[in-house]
């Protein structure tokens, strides 16, 4: 059983960076939500991808709803994926700007199909954004929780090698989380579980939990990579 966590509050870890350090590349970024729009980087361990972001964005009316109704269209796709024009990712940090790009039903880089061109996002929230450390202590995992009531996500923080990357929509047990993360991210642990056990657990999409308030009671994978981050 996989028990649930301390809610540890507001967090917004902004690790040191700078523009000067990194060329400009494209950063392909998962893309999921319907009632609010986030964008997780997809990651690796070396330069100039090697950082964790996790961003809220709105996109225009229009394209929100040809992306939604393309999700509708494709239940048995969960991944979407947004890539902007080439740029220094660590540029975000301290000064958001607005993205532009495509949007994938799929994975950019593995076969999807590109649906939407010359996206531009609104300015976006930077909910987190740290650089990877290889060597960081592999201890119990911990996820960021992102959303509202009506639709939660987890997303694994990323911390020392080999480490994956993994998102879910998540639903609990006895009540919902702190309202704070309607206004930012939240951080959850696992106790009493390893890290592989929990991913491989929660990668097979029927993770249940019983029980106590702050418990989970569903995950369900939208994303899981494990290759890319030996």
């Amino acid at each position: 059983m996989v028990r649930f966590f301390s809610l540890l509050g507001l967090l917004i870890s902004f690790h040191s960076a700078t523009a000067a350090s990194d060329p400009a590349a494209v950063h392909g970024m998962l893309l999921f939500g319907q009632k609010e729009i986030f964008l997780s980087h997809l990651p690796m361990f070396h330069r100039p991808h090697d950082y964790q972001v996790i961003l809220k964005v709105e996109l225009p009316a229009s394209i929100q709803k040809s992306y939604l109704e393309d999700r509708k269209k494709n239940p048995g796709e969960k991944i979407y994926t947004f890539v902007p024009k080439s740029f220094v990712l660590p540029t975000l940090k301290d000064k958001p700007f607005a993205l532009e790009g495509s949007i994938y039903r799929g994975h950019f880089e593995r076969g999807g199909t590109e649906i939407l061109k010359n996206v531009k996002t609104g300015i976006p929230k930077v909910l987190e954004f740290k650089k990877l450390d290889a060597a960081g202590s592999l201890g119990a995992p911990v996820y960021f929780v992102v959303g509202s009531p009506t639709e939660y996500f987890m997303i694994h923080s990323i911390v020392g090698r080999p480490n994956f990357d993994h998102v879910a929509s998540v639903t609990f047990a006895g009540g919902d989380p702190d309202d704070k993360a309607k206004a930012g991210i939240l951080t959850m642990e696992f106790v009493d579980e390893k890290s592989d056990q929990v991913m491989e657990q929660a990668s097979s999409n029927r993770v249940t939990v019983s029980g106590a308030k702050n418990e989970i009671s569903s995950i369900q994978t939208l994303y899981l990579e494990k290759a890319e981050l030996e």
